[in-house]
């Protein structure tokens, strides 16, 4: 959870929970208020392609919530790579102008 919890930091999350291997990250516009990032800026399916893109496959929600269930058989090293590649996501979407304009200044 430490290497999930950093994503705290990064200005699309708004907030982290999971307990043992589930997870989710809250992505937002407004990271004080919480507010979810508009629907018409498409956040889940914007998420979904680029983490695919980037060998990643997660759950993204409509409600701008990023979900994951990594198998249980999973290792350190394999979930320092999830980790990797949803940083690497989340940095790239945020390069996104439609994703830009949503985000609370």
């Amino acid at each position: 959870m430490a290497g999930l919890e950093a994503m705290r930091d990064h200005p699309l999350v708004g907030d982290v929970r999971g307990r043992g291997m589930l997870a989710a990250i809250e992505l937002v516009s407004d990271k004080t208020a919480r507010t979810p990032l508009p629907a018409e800026a498409q956040p889940a399916r914007r998420i979904f392609d680029r983490a695919w893109e980037n060998g990643l496959v997660i759950r993204a929600f409509a409600n701008g919530v990023l979900g994951y269930a990594p198998p249980l058989c999973c290792t350190d090293a394999d979930i320092d790579a999830i980790l990797e590649k949803t940083l690497r996501t989340l940095d790239q979407t945020l390069e996104d102008p439609d994703v830009r304009r949503a985000l609370k200044d």
